[in-house]
């Protein structure tokens, strides 16, 4: 994945400016003359995206990267941030004053129309062009592009993270409403920078980030070159083992969070989910910020302050099993607070009696780990789940090819109703656990057809 932005630096030489402003592919300002802006190449000019014309010729642009085998574009600094546009900005907030001429002008087919009017739409357009430019160029993939800007709509085109946050125990708590409510506007590939990007992140800090991020839908750590290096390895033995299984758990979870954004196509339902979303008559769920449903089926309640091994967790009605017990611990009761204390190196997270989650055998990538054996994991004498399977990469799945199963767990028997058949699977191991988590403890054989 490489970093795009839209900032073309203003040199006759580099092929992409001299070509664009012989197309006429970048903003003017009210005069007619060219805007340009200092931002990381240096005096930079801006693709008007609002202009289908200049989508299509910055999308063809991508050929460079995906000749070399890049295999997705990361959008940064598309709001678009400037570091200079020669405007007197206030010395406080940093905005321009209520007075102040348009940065640039769009030309849509109405019109001239001033940046400042349509300036959300602007990463959301960058991000469709990137998009559209990739699947021209790989028809047959589907693209990844990951935005820090966007509009309503974003979520057609691009993941996105939520800019540069800090290394700070308020950032990590933050990040859950807030991501929390960017999935229920409609974009449910979203992050945040696991350890956050700016200052110093501490072994703790880093740790307990990872045991939150590791449920987040865009999921990856990412950190500035100004500050301490953020590999977990960096931190001493004991908070890399607590980050690789977190990790490996995430992996393993990918064939639940696959048929999460399945359902996601299909309803609009979010990843990350508050908890009114599935307790929406339970008073008691309608404050809580610091929980998270991941799914339906997943309800997760990390620590979030420094120094803590303990934590209040609120429990909606029902049964819940204790992510890392497995089916075979005691179950909580619904509908009350519990004291509940997390090691540095445990999933804070509970499981929903009656649901089956699949998981998958571990793998070092996510390529490999498409066709790795799965065991669905039972939970309570009665359960139910769904299971997405597809090749993970093509576009096929957009004509049918793929297999949706309802899986149904009663009187000690698996069951699988097929909704969809579309997908031929290469061969594969499927096993039912109604003991722990691990991928062959107290589970049989399961034929999936």
């Amino acid at each position: 994945i490489t970093i795009v932005d839209p900032g073309v630096k203003k040199d006759p030489k580099y092929s992409v400016f001299s070509d664009g402003k012989k197309q006429d592919c970048f903003v003017k300002k009210g005069d007619g003359k060219l805007f340009t802006g200092k931002v990381w190449p240096g005096v930079s000019a801006l693709p008007d995206f609002l202009k289908s014309d200049v989508r299509r010729w910055w999308g063809a642009q991508h050929g460079f990267y995906t000749d070399l085998g890049v295999k997705g574009i990361w959008n940064d600094m598309n709001e678009p941030a400037l570091f200079d546009a020669n405007e007197p900005l206030d010395g406080i907030t940093g905005e321009l004053p209520a007075d102040h001429q348009q940065l640039f002008m769009h030309e849509l087919p109405e019109g001239l129309v001033g940046h400042l009017e349509v300036r959300n739409a602007y990463g959301s357009m960058m991000s469709r062009s990137t998009w559209e430019g990739l699947r021209a160029l790989r028809p047959k993939e589907r693209p990844f592009v990951l935005t820090r800007a966007g509009y309503a709509g974003m979520q057609k085109y691009a993941a996105v993270w939520l800019g540069d946050n800090n290394s700070w125990w308020e950032h990590l708590q933050l990040s859950i409403p807030m991501l929390v409510s960017v999935g229920l506007c409609g974009v449910p590939f979203a992050g945040v920078d696991i350890g956050g990007f700016a200052f110093d992140a501490t072994g703790e800090l880093l740790a307990r980030w990872y045991s939150v991020g590791m449920f987040y839908p865009f999921f990856r750590n990412h950190c500035a070159l100004t500050g301490r290096l953020q590999e977990p390895w960096q931190f001493g033995p004991k908070v890399e083992r607590s980050v690789r299984k977190f990790i490996e758990s995430h992996y393993r979870l990918i064939p639940y969070l696959q048929t999460l954004f399945f359902e996601h196509m299909i309803n609009g339902a979010p990843i990350m989910r508050p908890l009114v979303y599935h307790a929406e008559n339970d008073v008691h769920a309608l404050d809580i910020d610091d929980q998270f449903f991941f799914g339906k089926d997943i309800l997760v309640a990390p620590i979030l302050h420094r120094g803590k091994r303990a934590r209040p967790v609120y429990l909606p009605e029902g049964n819940w099993y204790r992510f890392e017990g497995g089916p075979d611990a005691e179950p909580l009761v619904g509908g009350r607070t519990y004291e509940i204390a997390f090691h540095m190196d445990e999933i804070p997270a509970f499981v929903r009696e009656g649901s089956i989650i699949p998981m998958a055998a571990l793998r070092m990538t996510a390529e490999e780990l498409r066709f790795a054996p799965v065991t669905f994991v039972v939970f309570g004498k009665n359960a139910e789940g769904s299971y997405l399977e597809e090749d993970g990469i093509s576009t096929d799945y957009e004509t049918g090819e793929f297999n949706l199963f309802r899986m149904q767990f009663a009187d000690g028997q698996m069951s699988a109703q097929t909704l969809s058949n579309g997908f031929a699977a290469p061969p594969r191991e499927f096993f039912v656990s109604v003991g722990d988590m691990s991928v062959d403890a107290k589970s049989s054989r399961f034929e999936l057809s």
